[in-house]
């Protein structure tokens, strides 16, 4: 497909038109694109919760263009593929605003141009069941409850496989009303295998304002690099916070973990797992205000379990002789 084919797409050098292609595609598929694609307008909307939609660059210069945003649904996924944004810029370069549903594969050779400080992607929907895999491109921020306002029921999965983001976090907490307290509810999970992650905040980002948050948030690192880990938000101003906060570190490399006080009215728990002797690995471990840390011997394994925003309990693993588990809190 392209952005003015006339053909019957039978090859590259017969590309029809997007609309048409996707028409065709009625009940899912490949669509290979040729060329640039997209709109001069601030948004641009791909997929839907109808169908499954797989988006794949044709050649080395396969390019999707949108003003300020691109706004994803359903079940959707992007190979080989350049995005670019023409217009001002714009934070939440890639959001969610209406699909319940939502399942969005950034693939191999995703790259995002000049996106130094647009690459965001962010949920807009409350009651919404998200599910964010990126195994290439340079994002900024990935978050997985909201930007600034208000959302419940929130429930997103990030896979971090390979490329490159600043930070993974629940939502940025800004917002142009100094004095309203926004509230985040929802299960956010943020699991890295690969690539490169500057910070994961099991928390949200902009400090000097008073939020909320209810609900579990993990951080669970198996590869890749994480500089930083934030147990909780950026500042000492989360209030009335319920529920979990857990991260567990199996390999990879991690810089730093780190959480701050909670203010008297926050009941969250953070719990840190370090299993397979990373807790000799990470290179420095602030502690003082983490509630649990568990630390297991090279080849043993913990996990915390739980159920809704409560925790249960822990599966141990360690059945080699000499392996260890040493608990504090």
């Amino acid at each position: 497909a392209s952005a003015d084919g006339t053909g019957d797409a039978s090859s590259a050098d017969a590309p029809m038109v997007v609309d048409k292609a996707l028409s065709i595609l009625a009940d899912g598929g490949t669509m290979y694109v040729v060329g640039t694609i997209g709109t001069t307008a601030d948004n641009y909307a791909i997929g839907n919760e109808s169908k499954e939609i797989n988006i794949v660059g044709y050649g080395e210069d396969a390019i999707i263009t949108s003003g300020k945003t691109f706004d994803l649904a359903g079940k959707v996924s992007f190979t080989n593929i350049e995005f670019k944004l023409t217009g001002a810029a714009n934070e939440a370069g890639f959001r969610i605003l209406t699909a319940k549903t939502n399942d969005v594969t950034f693939g191999e050779g995703v790259t995002l141009s000049g996106w130094s400080a647009d690459g965001w992607f962010v949920p807009y929907v409350s009651n919404s069941k998200n599910i964010i895999n990126v195994n290439s491109g340079n994002f900024t921020k990935i978050m997985a409850g909201s930007h600034s306002g208000s959302l419940s029921g929130v429930d997103t999965k990030v896979n971090f496989n390979g490329g490159s983001a600043t930070e993974l976090l629940i939502a940025h907490g800004w917002s142009n009303e100094a004095n309203k307290t926004r509230v985040f509810d929802g299960y956010y999970d943020f699991v890295v295998n690969g690539g490169a992650v500057t910070k994961i905040t099991l928390g949200y980002h902009f400090g000097g304002w008073s939020n909320t948050i209810h609900g579990t948030a993990k951080a669970i690192v198996n590869g890749g690099t994480v500089d930083t880990i934030n147990m909780n938000s950026m500042n000492a101003a989360e209030i009335n916070s319920t529920a979990l906060r857990i991260a567990e570190i199996n390999g990879g490399t991690v810089g730093t973990v780190t959480a701050r006080a909670w203010a008297d009215s926050c009941t969250a728990k953070k719990i840190l797992i370090l299993n397979n002797g990373m807790a000799d690995k990470v290179g420095s471990i602030t502690d003082t205000f983490i509630d649990t840390v568990i630390k297991v011997a090279e080849g043993g394994h913990v996990s915390a379990v739980t159920s809704g925003k409560n925790l249960k309990g822990y599966t141990i693993d360690v059945d080699n002789e000499g392996d260890y588990v040493l608990l504090n809190g």
